[in-house]
């Protein structure tokens, strides 16, 4: 999963999704890049954000942050409007 169809995206956020049903389990292997530069990773399971930062700043640090909950906060709502036919 990424950002890539977000035109007002400032940075560029990809992951692996893990999915049960139609709920997020798990993100793993994310990645945030600004310019073509990685400025973070990050993980997330249940409740949990794990993140590390990249020779940013405090405020960057934050910006980038905010970034990685909202990223994650639409793939939940995507992963859960999505119908799977099997």
């Amino acid at each position: 999963y990424n950002n890539a169809s977000d035109d007002s995206r400032v940075y560029d956020i990809e992951a692996n999704v893990a999915t049960q049903g139609n709920a997020v389990s798990g993100i793993d292997g994310g990645v945030v890049k600004k310019n073509g530069i990685t400025v973070a990773t990050f993980s997330a399971w249940g409740s949990k954000v794990n993140s590390t930062f990249q020779g940013l700043s405090k405020s960057e640090a934050s910006e980038v942050s905010d970034a990685i909950y909202d990223f994650i906060d639409n793939v939940k709502e995507s992963v859960s409007v999505q119908v799977i036919d099997l």
